[in-house]
């Protein structure tokens, strides 16, 4: 086994832009959050991507960190560390977890490191367990990712594949499109606004918590890699104005697979249309296009959709797309020092009060 060396450095070092270009080349399936477009335009000034090279100079993988402030220490950092795949089962893989678990413990400022682990391969998800397990992190209840998924084979035609849908979602695709509903990607940011708006009226519906979205970074992310990420909206008709704006769905490439990653729809326009629909199957081709193995619907919940659970009704939705039930996600924390962190926790849940709650970005 060759040997690998490790370095953490700024997006904008030349490093960091060799590695990518040689990643690509080599079509290393990078996610969204690692990517450097998305570190500069998305991140803060903390964050960092952690590089692997064999000894021969050739570079392996790379993982993005994002860092952010915690409240309950002045001057503390937590690290997040996202989608990490099936290609991060490898020797690189476990030496980029030991870097940044390194370098989390030697800046003395960071309370947490939280690795998300989305493996969709078993023999994959069981060696980053490991590799984690031996660096002295625990495994948590999945809070900031589902733990359960749909995933959608792309490998098939598009014909195919909108004839494996259920016949209802089907008919509410094509009622949609007859009634006047126009599909288009978004580009303009004057359009934040009302998105903010759809996607607190959303959140509210399913009694979820919400953050407003900065959309003129997200657009800035779409306008550069737009083979990475793409929001597309449902508009009344030919108008592209924010009050014409009814739905939209954003979905980003995460290594191999497409990510369903927000989506919003309005029920205080008057149209009265299966709005989510023909939006969500026009992100299901775009990934197919895009050649990604397979299209995650980021999380399912148990219910059907007479359920008076918000989420329950979403995961009825999307089961309408067919694809298959998985496990996938799971969250390990490191915490370099644990008293620290205990009274972090203590102070994050009497500000939250009662807790929170899982989060659906659908």
């Amino acid at each position: 086994m060759d040997a690998i060396f490790t370095q953490i450095v700024e997006p904008n070092n030349l490093l960091a832009v060799r590695a990518e270009e040689a990643l690509d080349k080599c079509a290393f399936p990078f996610p969204l959050t690692s990517r450097l477009c998305w570190l500069r335009n998305c991140g803060t000034s903390d964050d960092r991507l952690a590089i692997a090279i064999s000894a021969a100079g050739a570079f392996r993988a790379a993982l993005g960190l994002t860092v952010k402030k915690t409240r309950a220490f002045p001057g503390h950092r937590n690290i997040d560390v996202h989608a990490i795949g099936d290609a991060y089962a490898s020797d690189a893989g476990d030496a980029l977890l030991g870097q940044i678990t390194r370098y989390a413990v030697s800046t003395g400022r960071m309370l947490r490191v939280r690795a998300e682990v989305q493996c969709r391969n078993e023999a994959a998800r069981a060696s980053v367990r490991r590799s984690l397990a031996t660096l002295g992190y625990r495994q948590i209840d999945a809070e900031q990712i589902p733990s359960r998924t749909l995933a959608i084979d792309l490998t098939s035609t598009e014909d195919q594949l909108f004839s494996s849908f259920s016949s209802s979602t089907r008919h509410k695709i094509r009622k949609a499109m007859r009634n006047g509903l126009q599909v288009a990607p978004i580009a303009d940011p004057v359009l934040g606004k009302r998105m903010n708006s759809i996607l607190a009226e959303t959140f509210d519906r399913t009694g979820g918590s919400h953050e407003d979205v900065d959309w003129w970074r997200v657009l800035k992310v779409c306008h550069e890699r737009p083979e990475l990420s793409r929001i597309v909206g449902a508009f009344k008709g030919d108008g592209r104005t924010p009050e014409d704006l009814l739905a939209f769905a954003w979905a980003t490439r995460q290594g191999d697979r497409v990510l369903y990653d927000i989506s919003a729809s309005t029920r205080q326009s008057g149209v009265r249309l299966p709005l989510l629909y023909p939006i969500l199957w026009d992100q299901i081709a775009w990934a197919r296009n895009q050649r990604a193995s397979w299209f995650d619907m980021n999380g399912i919940t148990s219910g059907s959709q007479d359920c008076e659970d918000g989420l329950a009704r979403i995961s009825s939705f999307k089961k309408g797309f067919g694809g298959t039930e998985l496990e996938f996600g799971e969250e390990w924390i490191f915490e370099p020092n644990r008293i620290k962190s205990m009274v972090a926790r203590g102070l994050s849940r009497a500000v939250r009060g009662a807790g929170g709650v899982w989060r659906s970005r659908s």
